[in-house]
């Protein structure tokens, strides 16, 4: 029997690293940007501050996927402004 994965957009897959790839696309801006760390996901994504151990909280997929959408692109023209300015 092969292992079926949830993708954040609640499609399965039977290929680990897509799975991976996906859920990891919104994790990790948002724990570079906050410095969070994440607890897990599916059916949201759960993050706690590794810092101060200040409790965790839960972030619904959809809202996540854009918060790390606009992480991602700041961060793009963070860099390009950085660049242009050398």
């Amino acid at each position: 029997m092969t292992d079926k994965y949830r993708l954040p957009d609640r499609s399965m897959t039977t290929d680990l690293h897509k799975f991976e790839d996906a859920w990891y696309s919104i994790i990790l801006p948002i724990e570079r940007k906050y410095g969070v760390k994440c607890l897990g996901f599916d059916p949201q994504i759960s993050f706690y501050d590794h810092k101060s151990m200040n409790g965790s909280f839960d972030i619904p997929v959809w809202f996540a996927q854009k918060l790390a959408e606009d992480i991602v692109i700041a961060e793009k023209l963070a860099e390009a402004k950085e660049d242009a300015s050398q």
